[in-house]
């Protein structure tokens, strides 16, 4: 119990949440004092009743009525004062502190990942067929946010670029060019470069690429990376965690859904709360600013933005705050915090700007409420696996099976490990099996 209390105190000073550590210290000492002057925790620690009798010199037949009473006095406030939600409820809280502090120590120890070469492999020669069932509605995307193959492959294509954020600057090229074909796509690292030492100095954490596509004019996507170490996971906990708290509590009461309007102002006043330390952690503001700064510069005309887990849920909130379409991948939702962005998001932005791809039993996109476009898509795999569900690869393996490939290439891994069937041939004289042997 006093590790309970003394670690998130030592936390809440150390992250100057000085206000916050005022209420947690005055809440947790009321409830320890009411720990302690409960009936049943002043018996639990005097290990029995004898301290209350019984009298000396008394027969036998008197002691044993009085133990017999005081047993069944114990029973009574035990039940009273000691249940088993009582119980439930301490192994939560011990359970939540116990995983943030595994989050803060991984955090240390595996430190910044500035990105490394994504591990699947490209066959041009192999291809798969739109499915003969009804498709994802999505595999054919509206004007102004298709890429370079046209509309039928636009979702993979978004879907690749999200993934792309993770890759190493010295790979990224590469990898553009075996998914777009050589000189289709480029990536602008040097504008990308050239902005943030002209701005944060590098400062940020948050890491995105700029992606151009120089046989259609004016056209650029923003790729922004998702989570990718143990600050990345705190970065998610503490931008949304007002959210999914009250997702949680909504569950709890009875017709819980009838409160979610109000639900959005409950978390802005938490958020007012915690400012000084949402502001180290909005990395949403670096990539809205960026954004700005193209649509000032006017080279790209035509800008859109994606990203995967974190983010995704980044690229959302920039393109509801730039006026741009966004596309997320896996990321958390913004409907419930949106009041506690700067500046706040509005309903509409939310529901016409920015869509959310959702594969099924993956736990960050159920973090707040979905806007009105999002595309759910299958996860196929054991039911007891949902972090695999989260996989950026898996989720281009089952877009790229279910909406076909068309003129983009198979990857080796949604056959070797996520069990997908193998795509058919369309060139070259190796089996399936023997190129990707070949491609190692």
């Amino acid at each position: 119990n006093i590790f309970l209390f003394f670690f998130p105190l030592v936390m809440l000073l150390a992250t100057s949440n000085h206000f916050i550590a005022f209420l947690f210290f005055v809440v947790a000492s009321l409830s320890g004092a009411r720990y302690y002057m409960n009936a049943a925790i002043v018996l639990q620690e005097l290990g029995s009743l004898e301290h209350l009798g019984p009298y000396k010199n008394e027969d036998r037949a008197k002691q044993i009525w009085d133990w017999t009473e005081k047993a069944r006095l114990s029973l009574v406030i035990s039940k009273i004062g000691w249940g088993k939600r009582r119980d439930v409820w301490i192994k939560v809280f011990t359970g939540i502190v116990f995983f943030i502090t595994m989050i803060v120590l991984g955090a240390v120890g595996i430190g910044s990942n500035q990105g490394a070469k994504t591990s699947y492999r490209m066959l041009p020669d192999f291809s798969y067929p739109a499915q003969p069932n009804l498709p994802y509605p999505t595999c054919q995307m509206g004007k102004g946010i298709e890429v370079p193959g046209g509309q039928q492959t636009s979702l993979i294509d978004y879907v690749f670029l999200a993934s792309v954020a993770y890759e190493n600057p010295n790979s990224t090229q590469t990898r553009l060019d075996e998914w777009f074909g050589s000189g289709a796509a480029k990536d602008e690292q040097t504008v990308v470069n050239e902005y943030r030492d002209a701005t944060d100095k590098g400062t940020s954490a948050v890491t995105f690429k700029l992606i151009s596509f120089p046989l259609q004019q004016g056209q650029a996507i923003v790729s922004i990376r998702g989570t990718a170490n143990g600050w990345d996971m705190l970065t998610d906990a503490q931008l949304w965690s007002a959210a999914a708290l009250t997702q949680f509590v909504r569950a709890l009461l009875p017709i819980g859904e009838i409160w979610t309007p109000i639900f959005n102002n409950l978390v802005r006043v938490v958020s007012l709360l915690e400012t000084k330390s949402l502001d180290k952690v909005a990395f949403y503001k670096t990539t809205t600013k960026f954004v700005e700064s193209l649509q000032k510069d006017g080279t790209f005309t035509n800008l859109a933005i994606t990203g995967h887990s974190l983010g995704g849920g980044l690229a959302m909130i920039s393109a509801a705050q730039t006026g741009i379409p966004g596309i997320g991948l896996s990321g958390p939702n913004a409907k419930i915090s949106r009041d506690t962005f700067d500046p706040p998001l509005t309903l509409a932005q939310i529901d016409q700007q920015i869509l959310n791809i959702v594969p099924d039993r993956d736990v960050v996109p159920m973090i707040d409420d979905l806007g009105q476009l999002y595309q759910r898509i299958q996860c196929r795999t054991s039911p007891n696996d949902p972090i695999g569900c989260h996989t950026a690869t898996r989720s281009l393996c089952e877009v790229m099976y279910t909406c076909g490939t068309g003129d983009r290439p198979a990857i080796c891994e949604c056959v070797t490990e996520y069990g997908y069937e193998e795509p058919k041939q369309i060139g070259g004289n190796k089996t399936f099996a023997e190129a990707c042997r070949a491609s190692v």
